[in-house]
């Protein structure tokens, strides 16, 4: 396999830093970068990056549909066409997709909020994010309190996203879900893989979350495209399990450690999801 594709799959793979879309995003624009430095476009070997894409990232279902995608054009290429021209065309469409999905989901979230909410969230999600930053644009007054989202501190990507926006943000750990979530009117995340019907799988903490929203009747909502849909069932996504390095144990004969990064949410727990085509209420 070229070097550079093989980087670009290695990236993917050890991304700790960006949401589930935002990495999608990365991914497509690193295999553009690919394709117009590459003179000679070796259809088999696209196709097995595309394929080993597909697979690389069990709990992040925009990975791998956004492959899947890909290599479906793949299969579909004419031996006449300009193949080079044909793929850097689809990765755009993809891309453009991807993007225009977060704006028509900010634009559903409106049917969801009360007036002046305060919104609890975890992690990062380029959803949330375009959801808040379509909210200022607007004029929509609204704060937010966020979780740091250890170990990977995602949620502090966001603070700085809002505190650009000029957004009133509180900061919280995840720990103290449970003390501060009186204080939000609702919760909104995004997440990794969302089965309808079924549930979704997010970033660790989301569970206790959910748990927390239910006990205090707080409303619930996941933001999630049509990218991030799977077609399985929610017990068969597999959740994947990053360096206990991150978690800065200490070492000893005796001592083990486990980052699980991600988990499943019930759809029993939540109010609904949200896509680009509109608001769908849980059963």
């Amino acid at each position: 396999m070229d070097p550079k594709a093989r980087a670009i799959i290695d990236f993917v793979v050890a991304d700790r830093d960006h949401g589930a879309n935002q990495l999608a995003r990365e991914m497509l624009g690193r295999l553009e970068e690919w394709v117009q430095e590459n003179d000679s476009i070796f259809l088999t070997e696209m196709d097995e990056v595309a394929q080993a894409l597909m697979t690389c990232r069990p709990s992040m279902a925009p990975i791998g549909n956004c492959a899947a995608r890909w290599h479906h054009r793949l299969q579909s290429l004419s031996p006449a066409v300009d193949v080079k021209s044909a793929i850097l065309q689809e990765l755009h469409g993809v891309v453009e997709d991807l993007l225009s999905a977060n704006q028509k989901i900010a634009q559903h979230c409106q049917a969801i909020l009360p007036d002046n909410p305060c919104l609890l969230t975890h992690s990062y999600s380029s959803a949330v994010a375009a959801f808040m930053e379509y909210m200022v644009l607007e004029g929509r007054p609204f704060n937010v309190m966020l979780t740091t989202s250890y170990p990977g501190m995602e949620g502090l990507r966001l603070a700085e996203q809002l505190d650009k926006l000029e957004v009133e943000t509180t900061i919280i750990p995840d720990t103290q879900i449970g003390i501060l979530i009186d204080d939000c009117d609702l919760v909104v995340v995004g997440c990794d893989s969302l089965v309808p019907r079924q549930g979704f799988v997010n970033k660790c903490g989301t569970y206790l979350l959910a748990l927390s929203a239910r006990e205090k009747g707080k409303p619930f909502w996941v933001l999630a495209d049509t990218f991030k849909h799977r077609d399985c069932k929610l017990k068969d996504i597999v959740l994947e399990e990053m360096d206990a390095s991150d978690l800065h144990v200490p070492m000893g004969d005796h001592l083990q450690a486990r980052n699980i990064y991600f988990e499943r949410i019930p759809e029993s727990l939540i109010s609904g999801w949200i896509d680009e085509n509109g608001v769908h209420q849980s059963r």
